[in-house]
């Protein structure tokens, strides 16, 4: 196959793709046009192409006064994601773990992204978050949204900005999943909170949708 990759994607890698993915054809030469242009006509893509994709997207700034986007501090959390798309570990995705790792943002499925959530959230690695994860977890997903287009029970949104409301907000939130009383969650009780908080439902949607659309070229 060599390292190069082909401006039009075969037909039997599309076959493939739908088979093992949740991708149609459509999204599949999407995500094959968006590789390409990350990886400079490669079939890996490292970190820090990915990265720079992210900027070049607008998803991603260095100025942690802009809305809608990544901040600085946020990086950790990116690449906390790129890692769970790297099966081998080796510092570089290739197209079928980018598209494989993709897939589930483009479903519409709330289990499945909420566990790509979960697992670039979870920084630790110990396939638990902490109440200090989910604080950041919230205040980095409020950072790429817009929050006046939310509409759980219309209320104001405004105490999202004020640390100490939201730590509290967050505390009672885990409070109440953390069924196992370890003073942190399990993804089965992370998918807990999120259900039964409106709020959180909505705002883990609209980010994979933001995600889709303005890095993966894909509509959520």
């Amino acid at each position: 196959m060599g390292n190069t990759m082909p401006k039009r994607i075969d037909m039997k890698t599309v076959g493939y793709l739908k088979r093992s993915t949740h991708l149609n054809s459509s999204q599949i030469r999407k995500l094959h046009k968006r590789f390409r242009e990350l990886s400079g006509g490669t079939w890996l893509i490292t970190k820090e192409q990915f990265y720079t994709g992210l900027k070049d997207a607008g998803v991603y700034t260095n100025d942690n006064s802009e809305e809608g986007k990544f901040h600085a501090a946020d990086w950790r959390f990116i690449e906390s994601f790129f890692d769970s798309l790297d099966s081998g570990n080796q510092g570089k995705i290739n197209f079928r773990e980018f598209c494989t790792g993709i897939s589930v943002f483009a479903t519409g499925n709330l289990r499945e992204s909420l566990q790509v959530i979960f697992e670039m959230y979870n920084l630790a690695g110990d396939d638990r978050i902490t109440e200090e994860e989910m604080y950041e977890a919230v205040v980095s997903m409020s950072n790429v949204l817009n929050l006046d287009h939310f509409t759980p029970g219309e209320e104001d949104l405004e105490w999202l900005k004020d640390g100490k409301a939201l730590r509290a907000w967050v505390h009672k939130v885990v409070t109440e999943a953390d069924v196992s009383k370890t003073d942190s969650l399990s993804f089965r009780e992370f998918h807990l909170a999120v259900t039964k908080h409106p709020l959180l439902q909505e705002m883990a949607s609209q980010f994979v949708q933001e995600v889709c659309k303005d890095f993966f070229h894909l509509e959520g």
